[in-house]
């Protein structure tokens, strides 16, 4: 890993892999004290059409903005800075964000990451029938139409590639 910048002594970016960027920040747990947790953000040097929103959603209001867009929308529902959340969250940012690695770029998609780990968050959770976390949800016209379930600790890129090709048809 290579340091790109710092901000101050307890926030800094780095690159993971050979993309992804992540801001990896210390932070005050009453319980725990300091402790690092990383957050995932997509890559800066996106060669795909689709829209990868750089922030978590945190409220309705901020995910109606999101869904009057045409394309379909995969709804990334993630706890922020949780390992397993990071790992699909960092596959999603490859395969959407790299036209070598995206199923069809005739056929562009959105993707939104909801903050589950917030009372807003949770409720969306009830709204698109989530159970289990992360998991993905995609939207056609705001109409929930398949979803994928994170299973284990590694993610199967073939498998989640697979699902976003049928997801964009």
């Amino acid at each position: 890993m290579s340091q790109l910048a710092t901000k101050s002594a307890f926030n800094r970016k780095i690159v993971l892999g050979s993309a992804a960027v992540a801001v990896v920040s210390s932070q005050f747990f009453f319980f725990g004290g300091w402790k690092n947790r990383k957050i995932i953000y997509p890559p800066t040097d996106i060669t795909t059409k689709n829209r990868l929103f750089p922030t978590y959603v945190n409220n309705r209001g901020e995910l109606h903005d999101l869904l009057l867009f045409k394309e379909p929308l995969i709804l990334n529902f993630t706890i922020m800075a949780e390992e397993r959340s990071n790992k699909l969250t960092s596959s999603l940012f490859q395969l959407l964000g790299y036209k070598e690695n995206y199923p069809d770029a005739s056929k562009p998609c959105n993707l939104a990451s909801i903050s589950s780990d917030s009372e807003e968050g949770r409720e969306m959770m009830l709204t698109y029938g989530v159970n289990t976390l992360p998991s993905l949800v995609c939207l056609h016209n705001q109409i929930p139409v398949g979803r994928y379930n994170f299973k284990g600790e590694e993610v199967d890129e073939k498998e989640l590639k697979s699902w976003i090709a049928e997801q964009t048809k």
